[in-house]
């Protein structure tokens, strides 16, 4: 009559160990083969929203954007991004709260600019940034939202001073 044999402690904890190193291996695996090849992947891949806004002339607009709200890359923003995405893409990002942070670009591969609205999404200021650009940059007062588009996009939208997201 043949019985079964429980393992013994040792080969428990290796068991453990084994089971441990395939979840990990699986999960990486799922992460790296779900994770964007580039940071313009990772721009593309973001949700589009439809965002209105008041001009500076007092017309009602709607812009696509890609929401990088609840993503990581509302930190990095165009970082990195191939130029035709850049020049293609509005990004916004909408913070929990007012925020004096300051914003890091690096590695630009187009001009860009960024506008900060309030709280309220009242316009607050624009900031432009040349291609190659790595620098800090901290806007004057709390904002809450930002936009950020290829260099020259603002003005051609008439977002400017007066503006504001309607929200």
């Amino acid at each position: 009559m043949a019985t079964s044999e429980k393992p013994n402690g040792s080969q428990s904890k290796l068991l453990i160990l084994v089971a441990v190193i395939v979840v990990i291996v699986i999960v990486g695996l799922f992460l790296v083969l779900r994770s964007p090849e580039t940071a313009a992947d990772a721009v593309r891949e973001l949700p589009d929203q439809t965002l209105r806004i008041e001009t500076a002339a007092g017309e009602e607009i709607e812009l696509t954007v890609k929401n990088a709200s609840l993503f990581e890359g509302k930190t990095s923003g165009f970082n990195d991004v191939d130029a035709d995405v850049v020049n293609t893409t509005v990004l916004f990002v909408s913070t929990a709260f007012s925020a004096t942070s300051v914003i890091e670009v690096r590695d630009l591969k187009a001009p860009i600019e960024i506008a900060f609205f309030t709280a309220e999404g009242d316009f607050m200021e624009m900031h432009r940034f040349s291609e190659g650009a790595s620098e800090e940059f901290a806007p004057t007062g709390r904002y809450m939202h930002l936009l950020e588009a290829r260099a020259g996009f603002f003005e051609e939208q008439g977002i400017g001073e007066g503006s504001s997201l309607l929200l």
